[in-house]
């Protein structure tokens, strides 16, 4: 019995109805658009397909240095600008380069602060080299070796421009094991942010941070250099490690780890060390106080009633004593008044007695 798959179609534009398109956008000619198309092995007049109009216009960008297409509003740039200000050194991992057009949103929107802060973004050498060897693996997907293959060439001229730092620290292995090196020796003097979408070397980032932050000792500092910089703390601030990854529109979500389960997981950027308690661990934890909350409250109407029980018992106690005391004490009085008859019975007789011999 024969099976048939029905492909889905795929939906395809025009090669120039996205020439002229792209032209357009990016206000050159669209023998230009097509020559940069081709070069990075987009084939134009055999139509495009839908699905690789974001990574045409990446083309484009890489190519012209035009971002304005990936550029939002005001509030989305302050807000980036609030989160990176206070770093030193902005590191930006293989992972996040090729993932999508993710990085073209980052980059559009951070270049302002960059400029205006007069910082750069830091790329290590040991990551052109993956991208090198990333652009030529048949394994990948066509867009990442497309993105491999033009990113060389628009990192070195944004580095040219004053955006982007190349690395070299001569270093051999894995890229991963030298940004914990680097991090572990750069990390006591600089506020460093990892940007990766590589959970692994995210959680290892955050661990490194909280084993400087354990070790951190206040410097000493001379008496003439207390004197001379009286007004300056910064220098015994703890200095900080933290990583994020990309999100779809160029944001950014931190990396924390949760100090309970172990678990790593996103969230907003915070002041926050990198140990967090998670959500998940949260709600247990107060669903375990209001347990014991409510365990301790029953505990408390228990004794309460035990109390109020003892109480009853004491105060019947006291009652019968009470009781035994007030008939005690009429008895007495009975028997008092008795013996007072008696007595006088008896010294009335002695009287009678007494007359009765005088008399004779």
């Amino acid at each position: 019995m024969s099976v048939f798959h029905h492909r889905k179609p795929v939906a395809k534009v025009s090669g120039d109805v996205l020439v002229k398109q792209l032209s357009s956008d990016f206000s050159v000619s669209e023998s230009r658009v097509t020559t940069l198309l081709q070069g990075a092995g987009i084939k134009v007049g055999e139509g495009i397909l839908l699905e690789d109009l974001p990574l045409c216009r990446e083309i484009l960008s890489c190519s012209l240095l035009k971002f304005d297409l990936y550029k939002k509003d005001g509030t989305f740039t302050d807000t980036l600008d609030a989160q990176l200000k206070d770093f030193d050194e902005i590191y930006v991992d293989t992972a996040p380069l090729i993932h999508k057009d993710w990085f073209f949103y980052f980059l559009a929107n951070v270049m302002p602060m960059l400029r205006r802060r007069r910082m750069r973004l830091v790329i290590l050498e040991k990551t052109m080299e993956e991208l090198h060897g990333l652009k030529n693996n048949n394994e990948k997907d066509r867009e990442v070796q497309i993105r491999a293959m033009i990113l060389p060439s628009l990192i070195k001229n944004l580095a040219r421009k004053g955006f982007i730092r190349i690395r070299d620290t001569g270093s051999i292995g894995i890229a991963d094991d030298h940004l914990i090196s680097l991090f572990r020796k750069r990390g006591v003097n600089f506020n460093i942010l990892l940007i990766t979408q590589d959970r692994g070397l995210s959680e290892r980032v955050v661990r490194l941070d909280d084993e400087l932050s354990r070790g951190f000792q206040i410097p000493h500092r001379s008496l003439w250099y207390r004197l001379t910089h009286s007004g300056e703390d910064l220098d015994f601030i703890k200095k900080r490690l933290e990583v994020c990854k990309l999100e779809d529109d160029g944001s950014l979500k931190r990396l924390y780890i949760c100090p309970s389960c172990q678990e790593s997981y996103y969230d907003e950027m915070s002041d926050y060390p990198g140990y967090v308690p998670c959500s998940r661990c949260v709600l247990t934890h107060m669903e375990l106080k209001k347990q014991q909350h409510e365990e301790a409250k029953k505990a408390q109407e228990i004794e309460a009633e035990r109390n109020r029980v003892r109480q009853q018992e004491i105060d019947r106690i006291e009652a019968e004593k009470e009781k035994l005391r007030h008939t005690m004490t009429v008895g007495k009085k009975i028997t008092y008044r008795k013996r007072r008859r008696i007595a006088a019975c008896i010294a009335f007789a002695l009287l009678v007695l007494l007359a009765f011999l005088l008399a004779q």
